[in-house]
């Protein structure tokens, strides 16, 4: 090879990342949300697939893939081809929870999936009914420390964000109450209105039509700043339980191996589609705050919330609903 054709070499090689951003995407981009219509995931992929359609030039479709907590959806991604036209909207429950609950996992969230940017960070809430004497959380520890195993407090099933934040509650308040686990929030509202159980810890944007109604008193919220949403309710940790800070998150992830360029592309667009003054009305229901973060910074919190939650379910020995 002769000198032109060596610097020929060179360009091509130092040119083929470029190149490969430019081409892709190729096709319509399948954007999977792993959680049934009509959550938080939802929120945020039928927004993020509009923006996203824009910046990249094709149509980017949201499928649902709801199950088990969400591992079914994140599988199908883990699984995919890592050619950036296969995304997730990831979430705590799948990625940092079930590796530790679930002693078969089919994937590993930090060696199958490449994680691109952090999304929204959101509180879960405490909610009782209107007729339950306690009118704020520190009441509630109260009357749970004067009758321990008394009460009883609802979630979205064992193992789910919501149970495990209630569960730090009650490991960081020093509190006994019953977990009555449901295969929906839904139920386990139904079951709070109908007076079976006191307590329920669920997603905002899941309990906020019975808020509206008056339905439902709020006591909490999860995360160590008020929400937006409900700037009235105070955080658990200004309620006395001091450190107390549990936020749900999502995020945006491809499949492990996505060439870098590829990766690069669909962050920026997504700081882009995030920066909008639209992005926060979009997704306002879910009560929290939108992030932006770099792979590495996503990376690294998946792991870090990962060790988190691996302490607490291994200390209550908490197992995942059959």
């Amino acid at each position: 090879m002769n000198r032109r054709q060596t610097i020929a070499a060179l360009g091509a090689i130092i040119g083929a990342p470029a190149a490969l951003a430019q081409a892709w995407p190729s096709k319509p981009i399948k954007l999977i949300s792993a959680f049934a219509p009509g959550g938080g995931s939802d929120f945020v992929a039928r927004y993020l697939s509009v923006k996203l359609a824009q910046g990249l030039g094709q149509p980017v479709i949201v499928e649902n893939k709801a199950g088990a907590g969400g591992v079914l959806g994140t599988d199908f991604v883990a699984k995919s081809t890592p050619d950036g036209h296969t995304i997730l909207i990831g979430s705590n429950g799948p990625l940092s929870l079930a590796p530790s609950l679930q002693a078969r996992l089919s994937y590993d969230p930090l060696r199958d999936l490449q994680p691109v940017s952090l999304l929204t960070r959101h509180p879960y809430l405490l909610v009782v009914a209107p007729t339950t004497p306690v009118r704020d959380l520190r009441g509630l520890i109260e009357l749970a420390k004067a009758q321990p195993d008394q009460l009883n407090y609802g979630t979205p099933g064992t193992g789910s964000a919501p149970h495990l934040a209630f569960e730090m509650l009650k490991l960081q308040a020093g509190i006994k109450i019953t977990h009555v686990p449901y295969k929906a929030a839904s139920l386990a509202l139904t079951d709070l209105l109908g007076g079976v159980i006191q307590l329920v810890s669920t997603d905002v944007n899941t309990v906020m039509p019975l808020l509206r109604e008056g339905k439902v008193r709020a006591l909490a919220v999860s995360t160590a700043r008020r929400s937006p949403l409900l700037p009235e309710v105070p955080t658990v940790a200004e309620s006395g339980v001091a450190g107390y800070d549990v936020p749900g998150w999502f995020g945006v992830l491809v499949r492990a191996g996505t060439p870098k360029p590829i990766v690069d592309r669909l962050h920026a667009e997504i700081a882009k589609a995030m920066a909008r003054p639209e992005a926060r009305e979009a997704m306002g229901g879910l009560g929290g705050e939108l992030l932006a973060s770099t792979p590495e910074q996503f990376a690294a919190h998946i792991a870090s919330e990962r060790q988190r939650w691996k302490l607490l379910i291994t200390t209550l020995n908490i197992k995942p609903d059959s």
